[in-house]
């Protein structure tokens, strides 16, 4: 059987990609970004957002992402005053997942 993933250009359509790339189920994969079975599938159905535990689990697991859960911090997770860099977001969601 053949599955096919669609790309949306969202960091959640990605991880999804990936999922269906590496071929593991949603308790593999949750495993594998650190986060329980249950969070990664309310994740994916978009009834819950990233957190900065996922996020750090994210680019622990595929560090080629973290300019994405960057940018989703930015746009998605809570307004960023201007002087704020994206090493500083980097090193707060490092201690978050710590």
């Amino acid at each position: 059987m053949v599955t096919v993933v669609t790309f949306d250009g969202s960091l959640i359509g990605t991880l999804m990609a990936k999922q269906a790339e590496l071929e593991l189920d949603d308790q593999a994969f949750a495993a594998r970004i650190g986060v329980s079975r249950a969070a990664w599938s309310m994740v994916r159905a978009g009834k819950r957002r990233m957190g900065q535990k996922t996020l750090g689990g994210v680019m622990r697991a595929f560090p080629r992402l973290t300019d994405d859960c960057l940018t989703y911090l930015r746009d998605r997770r809570f307004s960023v005053p201007a002087n704020v860099t994206d090493s500083d977001l980097l090193q707060v969601t490092k201690e978050a997942s710590a």
